[in-house]
């Protein structure tokens, strides 16, 4: 396999099921172990930029709304900022504070850039954006932009991935 050098982009949208209920989105990443167990690939994430949709950044309303949001290894992630789960990525949430004023206003820039040196490596078979709201009053609606390398590891590298964000902890 060549060296990836420069940035693939992968797009996840996702529309929360209900008000306040967590709900996930799969992107297939294509990387693992080959069937021919000689070799394996891996996805380095550089940055990952997330956008709310401004509907939902409009219902936050009351102090102490907020909006958590994730890319996961799974679906099964019952807490987005439990920062005890390996199976979390990466985690970020928008929380409403009103300090003064409650009529005051904030301009929120979009996208949420979070960029990563060195960048996150993961070789699961699947990532999922993870988004809930808590106080508001309808769906939220989050996309998350992706920017990735696929690159080549050994199978000591494998194991020592599946180590760290499985077996260990």
């Amino acid at each position: 396999m060549a060296e990836d050098r420069f940035a693939n982009i992968a797009t996840l949208t996702l529309a929360e099921s209900a008000a306040g209920t967590l709900t996930f989105q799969e992107l297939r990443t294509g990387v693992g172990i080959e069937p021919d167990r000689k070799s394996a690939n891996a996805m380095a994430i550089d940055e990952i930029d997330y956008f709310v949709g401004v509907t939902a950044l409009a219902q936050m309303t009351a102090s102490t709304d907020r909006i958590d949001y994730a890319i996961t290894v799974s679906n099964a992630v019952t807490d987005l900022t439990d920062f005890s789960d390996r199976r979390i990525l990466h985690s970020g949430f928008l929380l409403r504070t009103d300090l003064g004023t409650a009529a005051s206003s904030w301009v929120h820039r979009m996208p949420l850039v979070h960029q990563f040196f060195p960048p996150l490596i993961t070789a699961d078979k699947s990532l999922y954006l993870g988004v809930v709201g808590t106080g508001l009053a309808s769906a939220i609606l989050m996309k998350a932009r992706i920017y990735h390398r696929i690159v080549e590891i050994s199978q000591g590298e494998f194991i020592e991935l599946a180590e760290v964000f499985r077996l260990v902890g």
